[in-house]
């Protein structure tokens, strides 16, 4: 390997790490701002409900607890069975 292809492959690796840094931020800022959203939609909710201001935050930390917790489907547990 000559040494241009070295440096052009040093380069290939930065900008690839780069991008990818890069989409990373992106999706962590899109995940923050729906969780915001979705926080205060809840939060607006529980209001409706009548219940107390003091407990409204208690709600959407119940629902998001709970969808966290929840088990994520896997391919293997289709209810399809071979005969």
């Amino acid at each position: 390997m000559n040494d241009f292809s070295l440096r052009a492959a040093r380069i290939q690796l930065g900008a690839l790490l780069a991008a990818l840094a890069l989409a990373i931020v992106i999706a962590l800022g899109i995940t923050t701002g729906a969780f915001v959203l979705s926080f205060a939609v809840q939060r607006d909710l529980a209001r409706q409900a009548l219940i107390p201001e003091h407990l409204t935050w208690i709600f959407p930390a119940i629902v998001d607890s709970a969808i966290l917790g929840a088990p994520s489907p896997s391919p293997s547990s289709s209810s399809a069975s071979s005969t």
